[in-house]
């Protein structure tokens, strides 16, 4: 028989595709993707084209002083919701059985598949043009300032950045950049004219915190920016990341073939929350 396409169940009744399997669970199979490091997780999901409605409040609702024994007003916040859609990050190759046979072969195809996996989910969180847009290219995002650079270095721009945030009601958590980037402020000197690193010293590294936030180093981040983000306000729905092997599907081939799958889906509930700056040249 022919290896055909598989075909999606859109006119499945709903109870033989449930979109939400269960909500924050711990993902443990691959803790450095970005969607796990750096968003809330509002749900797992599985199905052939699903979607999350993730509600949050708006506005909370006003607090105030009251006489004793008055009766107290009531006052309402504003509630909204954000829609997530997910799609299904894959890859599938296929591997004669007597190299599989060979001692830690099958870990090794399979490590190389969740890091190619991870890889590409990485690339869309963070450029992605659309549905959904990644975190450099999402509307409504804050321009911030300059960090680094060899005319007046400095890195007081992170700091307007984390204070944007918090003056919207925030918290920063997170800052992304290059690896590229970072080492052009590792190398920020001392002063003018030193040879020693605002950042480091002679003999230890950079520790990957500024400004009291945690860096992440990523090649998918455009190289001469940074983004600042408030964790809480980015909201992700996903699967289990999902590891199959076929021993038939090439049976006339004496192959076996590996696949990986994992969906995937993120929203930026309050864009305001989110800073991007500009790292200067040397």
């Amino acid at each position: 028989m022919p290896i055909t396409s598989p075909a999606t169940t859109p006119q499945i009744p709903e109870g033989w595709r449930p979109n939400v399997v269960s909500t924050f669970d711990p993902d443990d199979q691959i803790p450095e993707a970005l969607i796990i490091t750096c968003t809330s997780r509002a749900g797992e999901i599985e199905g052939d084209a699903p979607r999350v409605l993730v509600p949050y409040v708006k506005t909370d609702a006003a607090a105030d002083f009251i006489a004793e024994g008055a009766p107290i007003p009531v006052t309402a916040g504003a509630y909204d919701q954000v829609a997530i859609d997910t799609h299904k990050v894959s890859v599938l190759s296929t591997f004669a059985r007597e190299v599989l046979e060979q001692p830690q072969a099958a870990t090794r195809i399979v490590n190389s598949m969740r890091r190619s996996i991870v890889r590409k989910a990485d690339q869309a969180f963070l450029s992605n043009a659309s549905g959904p847009a990644g975190l450099l290219t999402t509307a409504g995002i804050v321009a911030g300032g300059d960090i680094g650079g060899s005319v007046g270095p400095d890195i007081y721009a992170l700091y307007d950045a984390i204070a944007a945030i918090e003056n919207d009601g925030g918290q920063a958590t997170n800052l992304l950049m290059n690896p590229l980037d970072w080492a052009k402020l590792a190398r920020i000197p001392m002063g003018t004219g030193s040879n020693v690193s605002l950042l480091a010293d002679a003999h230890n590294g950079a520790e990957r915190i500024l400004g009291g936030l945690p860096v992440t180093v990523h090649p998918s981040v455009t190289v001469g920016k940074a983004i600042v983000i408030d964790k809480s306000e980015v909201v992700s729905a996903y699967g289990q990341l999902h590891l199959d092997r076929s021993d038939h599907a090439f049976f006339a081939n004496d192959a076996i073939a590996i696949r990986a799958t994992w969906r995937i889906g993120w929203a930026a509930v309050r864009p305001s929350r989110i800073v991007k700056l500009t790292v200067a040249a040397d």
